[in-house]
């Protein structure tokens, strides 16, 4: 008969039917975009929660691989590395070329993250389009939009990209209501600023905080999003990072020290050793190995540093870091000359840090004892007791500790009276000699008449 005893125990998991469709992205809301990628039209996603783009491997057939790889950390905690191309896409907003990841078995032809230079538009248009998902289970997979008409596969003139832009640009206006949103289209003078408009930026889809979440008649979730991270530059700054940088004259010098221009080198050589500054669609960047990986600080002039600051440290995101933690964060994207001195002089004339930092506490200096090189020249003692009485009545204990030697001495008391500790006192001297110095705390029977008059007989120092 089989019972529970006589079963072996496990020592492996019990292996399923391993099932490799996730089954939260039928529920979860997803941004669909039709692009086309290499001739072929196809739906891709918006992940606002992905840093970089990935591409699935078949997508990919005439771009070459570049010499980097990306590293994908997945939801499970470990990370992958895949090789990276420049891969142009054609979007409803225009055409881009973006650093993607080539990944086989991608579930989706391609993945659009937040380093796409047009991630802002799209997520504009998706946001006012209503082409986010519902959050219900889809019953099919996603239709893919086939783009006709006089828009060849293979085209790669001006006329024919103005045609297909158009075409993607119709199909959402066939899927929207009569309402538009003012401002969908962004000119090329608000992306050039998107360097600061999008530092420190969490994933969020609105400016304000809600709170929590709410479901809106149609069965939609709405999240509360993250504050915002708009930055209010002045009108004359606008789109003007690239030439700001120019004119800065804290970064001619950087400027003359270029050493690659759009990933050439301008030696002709190989990649230059690190640091090094570089050039990448006409903004400056210094070019550093940080935490084991090559990171491209940008340059900052000097109209914009006060909101770098501001973004940094002042910022409800910021949280009010201290000098060093507000450095490590500004350096994790940005750079400038003397960053360091300018934090700390920020950090040190922050008003609400002034108002509610703790004030420093100050301690008494430490004062370094005196060595003592005669056996008892210097003495400290105490009493200890009431003890249980011995036979003879004694009940405390006279302590007597040596600062050259470490020697003890005690001597057993019956009462703490004044005239029983000088009689001791009288017979220890008498076999070691006068000390110069004794210890002592306030107690009773050391601060009495006789004690200080003994003490002044034989011409010791009390310290108390």
């Amino acid at each position: 008969m089989v019972t529970e005893s006589s079963l072996p125990i496990p020592t492996h998991p019990v292996l399923r039917g391993q099932d490799q469709h996730c089954w939260l992205a039928e529920i979860a809301p997803a941004s669909e975009i039709p692009v086309r990628v290499e001739g072929q039209d196809v739906v891709a996603i918006l992940d606002s929660g992905s840093m970089v783009t990935l591409v699935e491997e078949r997508m990919v057939t005439s771009a070459a691989l570049l010499p980097d790889k990306v590293a994908v950390s997945c939801i499970h905690g470990d990370t992958h590395y895949y090789p990276t191309v420049n891969l142009p896409i054609l979007t409803p907003k225009g055409r881009c070329t973006v650093r993607a990841g080539k990944v086989p078995q991608l579930k989706v032809p391609l993945l659009i993250g937040r380093d796409c230079p047009l991630y802002k538009e799209l997520r504009q248009m998706t946001l006012c389009t209503g082409r986010r998902g519902t959050g219900k289970k889809r019953k099919s997979k996603p239709e893919v939009v086939v783009l006709q008409g006089d828009v060849a596969a293979s085209s790669s003139s001006a006329a024919e990209e103005e045609i297909a832009t158009q075409r993607l640009r119709q199909i959402f206006q066939e899927t929207t209501d009569e309402d538009t949103c003012e401002g969908l289209y962004t000119t090329q003078e608000e992306r050039s600023n998107q360097a600061l408009r999008d530092i420190f930026e969490a994933p969020s889809e609105e400016g304000t905080w809600k709170g929590f979440s709410s479901v809106t008649p149609d069965g939609d979730v709405e999240h509360p999003p993250h504050p915002s991270t708009e930055v209010d530059l002045p009108q004359e700054l606008k789109g003007q990072f690239g030439t700001s940088q120019h004119r800065d004259p804290d970064l001619r010098e950087a400027m003359r020290k270029v050493k690659v221009i759009d990933g050439r080198n301008v030696d002709g050589s190989g990649e230059p050793p690190l640091p090094y500054y570089a050039i990448r669609r006409g903004l400056l960047y210094w070019v550093v190995r940080r935490r084991g990986e090559n990171q491209e600080l940008l340059m900052v002039p000097r109209p914009y540093r006060d909101t770098v600051l501001q973004l940094a440290h002042s910022h409800v995101l910021g949280g009010h870091l201290a000098r060093d933690k507000t450095i490590d964060r500004i350096m994790q994207r940005f750079y400038w000359p003397r960053v360091t001195r300018d934090v700390a002089r920020y950090c040190r004339t922050c008003d609400q840090c002034q108002r509610t930092a703790p004030r420093p506490h100050l301690r008494n200096p430490l004062i370094p004892l005196p060595i003592i090189e005669t056996p008892f020249e210097r003495i400290a003692m105490d009493l200890v007791g009431p003890l249980p009485k011995s036979a003879r009545g004694h009940e405390y204990i006279l302590v007597v500790i040596d600062y050259a030697t470490k020697f003890p001495e005690a001597i057993p008391l019956r009462n703490m009276s004044s005239k029983g500790i000088a009689k001791e006192l009288f017979l220890l001297f008498s076999r070691v000699g006068l000390p110069k110095t004794i210890l002592t705390d306030q107690g009773t029977p050391f601060m009495s008449r006789l004690m200080k008059v003994l003490i002044d007989h034989w011409t010791l120092h009390n310290k108390l």
